[in-house]
């Protein structure tokens, strides 16, 4: 039944944030084709301003991209979980934790996808522009680059860079798990106020988001502060360095694992037990 819930869940998602990336994917396409033209060349105070604009547009357009994608998706649990649709999700023969989680990966690809459009935009214009516009070969300079950072992070901070990448991509994955399940849990919270529940999630979404920096702060500045600096080496810089990156990236991985779990248990147990529809 869980499969079930997943295809459908799908098919009603899927329409948005589709249109949101084919909306990104033709902005890109067009700034592409653009810079081919000669018309950047041209040495004159409005094309300079013109190129200011397109870029800020161009920056507006993704941050709106993300955020309507992010936002669609507690929308859209908001209705199908906690309004009128919620009494035919509830009717439905599944458990309160595979509704979550059917949601939450629906829109986990989703974002996923959109995160993965914006940085083929981004590196698909950067590309383009240089391309066209220098003598470079953009994408051997960042082989070369990639390379040399390799080594240096290897000899200097003892980091492997393959595995360092790898590390980040895991923080990225379960940052954005948690981001959802921050959204689903202010939201459950949220429909515990008896007037003005939208308003209540918000409050609750804030106050999730305020906790989250304020651990992820005291997370960073720990290693910091055990550290000084007047009376180390180049070396002991190197090793504190190497460390708290490992630090900073196991330690964000942990720390978000219990975030989302904490989340979900949150949105998992007022779903099961203090469910309230309008």
């Amino acid at each position: 039944m869980l499969g079930k819930l997943i295809k459908y869940d799908w098919k009603a998602f899927w329409k948005v944030p589709a249109v949101i990336n084919l909306s990104l994917i033709i902005i890109t396409v067009v700034g592409a084709v653009s810079l081919a033209t000669p018309l950047w060349d041209l040495d004159l105070d409005i094309i300079s301003n013109l190129l200011v604009a397109s870029v800020m547009f161009y920056y507006m357009a993704i941050l709106a991209g993300s955020i309507a994608v992010t936002a669609y998706i507690g929308v859209r649990y908001y209705k199908l979980v906690y309004s009128d649709e919620g009494y035919l999700t509830h009717t439905l023969p599944v458990k309160s934790w595979e509704i979550i989680f059917s949601k939450l990966l629906v829109g986990f690809i989703w974002t996923c996808i959109t995160g993965l459009v914006i940085l083929f935009s981004i590196l698909f214009l950067l590309g383009t522009a240089v391309t066209i516009h220098s003598d470079y070969n953009v994408w051997q300079e960042f082989l070369t680059i990639f390379k040399s950072l390799a080594a240096a992070l290897q000899s200097e901070l003892g980091l492997n860079l393959s595995l360092f990448l790898l590390s980040l991509v895991l923080l990225l994955i379960v940052g954005n798990v948690s981001g959802i399940l921050m959204l689903f849990s202010s939201i459950a919270l949220g429909q515990l106020f008896p007037r003005h529940r939208i308003m209540g999630a918000v409050i609750w979404y804030i106050v999730e988001f305020l906790l989250l920096q304020f651990f992820s702060m005291l997370l960073t500045s720990l290693p910091a502060m055990s550290m000084n600096i007047n009376i180390m080496t180049s070396a002991d810089v190197n090793y504190f360095l190497g460390h708290f990156l490992n630090i900073f990236l196991y330690g964000f991985l942990l720390f978000y694992i219990v975030f989302s779990a904490a989340m979900f248990f949150i949105s998992n147990i007022i779903m099961k037990k203090n469910l309230n529809l309008e």
